[in-house]
């Protein structure tokens, strides 16, 4: 197989809650949308869900900089919801 130039690079932060950093290197996700990693037959598969729960525009009462959105990443794990997923669990 050919070597081919790396499309994402990440690391994970254990002490974290296990929070992955890493750089879209070929431009290949889109922003906003929360993807999922699934091991087929030891080959990851990297799918779209949708769109992020996670709030851009300020309409969680933050004005919306750097560290309001790493607070959200750390302390409430609304970036790693769909905003259907949210809805659904909202509605209960």
């Amino acid at each position: 197989m050919k070597n081919r130039p790396p499309i994402t690079r990440f690391t994970v932060l254990r002490n974290r809650g296990g929070v992955m950093l890493g750089m879209d290197l070929a431009g290949a996700f889109e922003e906003g949308v929360v993807y999922e990693i699934i091991n087929v037959m030891d080959t990851f598969i990297i799918r779209p869900l949708g769109e992020t729960a996670m709030p851009k525009d300020g309409s969680d009462g933050i004005i919306p900089n750097d560290n309001s959105t790493l607070s959200n990443i750390l302390s409430n794990g609304s970036h790693l919801l769909t905003k259907e997923e949210k809805d659904r669990l909202v509605k209960g």
